[in-house]
């Protein structure tokens, strides 16, 4: 009689924070944060206990949660917040073993740790992602954070000519899915062209000429009219130069 009624109560509390976590899923969709939020606590006050303790759906739900929570932390540019609940995240999702969230949630540590700089752990986090990777076909996203990890790793281990070929596959794999890839031809030029491969990187900062107004930070377009009118002055391409400066002056 114990076990029945503790089994309905665990039951209830699951449906309780299902609907909870739906509801937070819904009101981020609309762009309602502030009343998102303790909607996931309340997932995981509802459910959260050890993993091992834990069924494997009340796992499930709890590690998006707490994924969620991490994406909302990156929108407000708290990385180490961000850092602790995706770690929560892949703690109980090693108990669930969904591929395609494992991916996700790996890729997303790999390229924040990259992004700090803290290349043990980005190294930590791309091995453990790889082997998810054959879920590219439904999550395109956590391939190309992987590869942008690696690509980071290469960089800072000045081994740039490994770290732009990871760029072009990277650009090329976007491509070939429909995706715009201006953006991120302008981004390996800058990346060359501070790498001090000049003429390499002229190709793809002319990109710049091809992005709309609204489509690119001003200081990025700026910064590439200076690079361009550098590698012309190079060339004695006098036209060119004029016609870059007067681009960036307003920037």
């Amino acid at each position: 009689s114990c076990n029945n009624n503790l089994k309905k109560e665990h039951s209830e509390a699951y449906l309780e924070a299902d609907s909870c976590y739906n509801k937070a899923i819904d009101l981020l969709k609309n762009d309602s944060m502030t009343y998102a939020f303790p909607k996931l606590i309340k997932t995981l006050s509802l459910l959260e206990s050890l993993p091992e303790d834990m069924s494997r759906d009340e796992n499930l739900i709890v590690s998006k949660a707490y994924h969620t929570i991490s994406q909302v932390f990156f929108t407000m540019e708290e990385p180490f917040l961000l850092i602790e609940t995706n770690e929560r995240a892949i703690n109980y999702q090693k108990f669930v073993n969904d591929s395609n969230l494992m991916a996700q949630q790996t890729a997303d540590m790999a390229i924040i740790y990259a992004a700090l700089g803290d290349f043990e752990n980005t190294h930590y986090y791309i091995a453990l992602a790889t082997p998810y990777l054959d879920t590219v076909s439904d999550f395109v996203e956590p391939y190309l954070k992987t590869r942008t990890s690696i690509e980071y790793l290469l960089w800072f281990e000045e081994k740039y000519d490994s770290s732009f070929l990871i760029n072009q596959q990277n650009i090329y794999f976007k491509h070939r899915r429909g995706m715009d890839t201006k953006n991120d031809s302008l981004g390996l030029g800058i990346s060359m062209y501070d790498a001090n491969f000049r003429q390499r990187s002229k190709p793809y900062l002319l990109k710049v000429f091809d992005i709309k107004e609204g489509d690119i930070q001003p200081i990025s377009r700026g910064l590439t009219m200076q690079y361009l009118a550098s590698i012309y002055e190079e060339e004695n391409n006098l036209d060119s130069v004029a016609i870059c400066r007067e681009y960036f002056k307003p920037y």
